[in-house]
């Protein structure tokens, strides 16, 4: 997607592959920078905010977290239902793990502290939407992300535009496209991706999993993904 002329960039960081490596994207774009990240009651909270806090002070990016308290209390669907195993023959339609609304939800909030952190100039709300999300997830497309800019910019009275560098690549492209860049294959190694918070490790069944999986066996890489050592449950204070 067509980037908008700024200088400033809010990452959204939700400590995937993905974000991370949009993350280190933005750093070398964007002369300021932070991030965002939300806790809405994932299963996989604690391991994927873990990896998107040591991504953020490793590269000197403020990051917050910004809890959505009730916002999502009493939806089941997708990643806050139950996380189904990756089904190899199912091609096209809605991935399971879809959780309608979500995105429209998260690039507004991040787009009001955005705007609340830079008062003048133009902003970018940075993504990490790769074509696998496109192909699975609505709120991943392009179309939806340049209408919702759309509608962010009358909203805000300011010239704000979403960006999504990955949107055409797939999750190996994206290791293709950084691979001189050692820090962020670094980090996406130690990203977390798995959609379950189980706290022995990536499950290897979930879909996120398996595409993450065959993206670094097709890179020639080690997977270090590996639950977080917690201080008292929060990302904030793991061990490491």
């Amino acid at each position: 997607m067509n980037d908008v002329t700024s200088n400033k960039a809010c990452v959204l960081l939700s400590g995937g592959m993905d974000s991370v490596a949009a993350l280190h994207w933005a750093v070398g774009r964007y002369s300021e920078v932070r991030a965002i990240g939300f806790d809405y009651g994932q299963p996989h909270r604690d391991a994927e905010l873990a990896a998107a806090g040591k991504c953020a002070r490793g590269l000197g990016v403020r990051c917050i977290i910004l809890a959505l308290a009730d916002a999502f209390t009493g939806v089941r669907l997708g990643l806050l239902g139950t996380v189904v195993d990756h089904d190899p023959t199912a091609i096209g339609g809605t991935n399971p793990a879809f959780l309608p609304g979500r995105n429209a939800v998260l690039l507004t909030l991040a787009a009001m502290h955005a705007c609340a952190w830079w008062p003048v100039g133009n902003i970018a709300l940075v993504m990490g939407a790769c074509a696998e999300d496109a192909a699975g997830f609505a709120d991943c497309r392009p179309q939806f992300l340049t209408t919702l800019a759309s509608v962010i910019r009358r909203g805000h009275g300011r010239q704000v535009d979403i960006v999504a560098p990955w949107v055409g690549l797939s999750k190996g492209g994206i290791l293709a496209a950084l691979h001189e860049n050692a820090a962020a294959i670094a980090d996406m190694q130690r990203s977390w991706s798995c959609y379950r918070g189980e706290n022995t490790g990536p499950c290897g069944g979930c879909t996120a999993c398996v595409v993450r999986a065959k993206a670094f066996a097709a890179a020639r890489l080690d997977d270090l993904s590996a639950y977080p050592v917690m201080t008292g449950g929060d990302p904030a204070r793991e061990v490491g």
